[in-house]
């Protein structure tokens, strides 16, 4: 059972926790009459009323489900904005707020010739959402389906998979063509807008700190003011009022911004992770391509990774969690993983002690004290799929050669009648509403 307690972690996360016997449910061939179709939500169902509208935006109606994820469309003064997941949701309501204030500070006399007051102008015609739609680059990749589906097709999973998978995936350096794969391009593109959004300076981290948000976020309309009031005023003296973060599950993910990030710059952190990294247990050329990973390359990123492994004291092979984020594929799939390890950090700390955490391809996965496996994935709403059933029958087998006992699943949100019947089924015992539950 779990502990009523709450835990001492710095940062939460929409999360799951699924713990699994060695038992395989055996599995013919499947139709797409076996499976379900992701809902399309009602904002109204699943925003909470203080979310859903505000002074200067608003959540639309619809709300698509991807079988794991729910997208929201917000609609701002400062353009529109795309977030994937209850947690970026949030995200994105508070940095509104953040450009709120900043709107505020441009009516300033030093900023009139300043491009503040352009970037912070109300958007006022749909023509203008045309030319400057002020939305995120979102995802740059697939979601988590593409995730699932690898994890599908790892049965027997092992450490040493991993540069299989690679292979596997046609990510070889001699690949034909112009000599540069489809995940390669990718990579580019992902490196390349990381370099144009995640640098700070030490100006505009202070500003981030009075705003009380990332100084390394991915919102460019954010990042864009924040460059530009930081750089007519350098020494922060415009006061401002520090925005909270909604009231929405997974809020803290990024209202916790700690004072290494907004006080230290990206190479002393790079420097302190490395550090913790190693006494985990990581190797140098891991630790490489954990920094060189597109998507894991967010200073802020890094260090809640670092510091949420950092929380399972005692927790042996937390190298493996590092593998898995050093492999990371899209940004969802970058927020799939913090969350995983930060789930993982609440059950080790909330009662559900972990002794190791386990080799796995592509999903968190730890061995509890008692002989359980537990493995966490952050989700909002999940319905049946195949890729999510085939990723099940994987994990079974997983679990099965690590000789683990008991299976059991906590979600964060909710899942359809189906998929807990058919969880059930396989001999899933399912918790819901997890941190609601903590």
């Amino acid at each position: 059972m779990m502990s009523d307690r709450t835990p001492s972690a710095r940062i939460c996360l929409v999360c799951l926790l699924v713990t699994l016997t060695t038992a395989v449910v055996p599995s013919g061939p499947a139709t797409a009459e076996d499976f379900e179709q992701p809902p399309v939500f009602s904002a109204g169902d699943v925003v909470p009323v203080e979310v859903r509208k505000g002074a200067h935006y608003e959540v639309a109606d619809e709300v698509p489900n991807d079988g794991f994820m729910n997208t929201y469309r917000i609609n701002s003064d400062y353009g529109r904005f795309d977030a994937y997941g209850q947690t970026m949701l949030a995200v994105r309501v508070q940095e509104i707020g953040a450009l709120d204030e900043l709107a505020e500070v441009s009516k300033a006399k030093v900023f009139a010739e300043s491009a503040l007051t352009a970037i912070t102008r109300p958007v006022t015609a749909i023509a203008d959402f045309a030319e400057r739609p002020g939305e995120t680059i979102k995802g740059i990749g697939e979601g988590l389906g593409r995730m699932w589906k690898r994890t599908k097709r790892a049965a027997g999973e092992i450490k040493k998979d991993v540069q299989e998978a690679k292979e596997d995936d046609g990510e070889s350096e001699d690949g034909g063509g112009d000599g540069q794969s489809g995940a390669d391009k990718t990579a580019d593109f992902a490196k390349g807008y990381a370099k144009k959004y995640f640098g700070a300076t030490g100006a505009e981290r202070r500003w981030a700190e009075k705003l009380g948000v990332d100084p390394y976020t991915s919102n460019e309309t954010l990042r864009k003011a924040i460059r530009e009031v930081a750089r007519v005023d350098a020494a922060g003296s415009f006061g401002v009022k520090l925005v909270g973060m909604p009231s929405i599950p997974g809020a803290d993910v990024v209202a916790d911004v700690n004072q290494l990030v907004w006080g230290k710059d990206p190479g002393e952190l790079k420097e302190l992770n490395t550090k913790s990294l190693v006494a985990m247990g990581a190797s140098e050329e891991l630790i490489d391509r954990f920094f060189e990973n597109p998507f894991f390359l967010s200073p802020s990123r890094q260090t809640r990774f670092v510091a949420s492994l950092e929380a399972l004291e005692g927790v042996t092979g937390r190298d493996a969690a590092v593998e898995l984020a050093a492999g990371t594929e899209s940004e969802a799939e970058a927020f799939y993983q913090l969350g995983a390890v930060i789930m993982l950090g609440w059950l080790h700390d909330g009662g559900d002690s972990l002794a190791r955490l386990a080799p796995s391809r592509t999903i968190p996965v730890a061995v509890t004290k008692d002989g359980r496996l537990a493995v966490a994935a952050p989700l909002d709403y999940t319905v049946w799929t195949e890729d999510l059933a085939g990723g099940v029958d994987r994990l079974g087998e997983l679990g099965g050669q690590l000789g683990a006992e008991g299976r059991a699943v906590w979600f964060h949100g909710d899942v359809s009648a189906r998929c807990r019947s058919e969880l059930e089924a396989r001999g899933w015992k399912v918790h819901t509403s997890f941190e609601s539950s903590r």
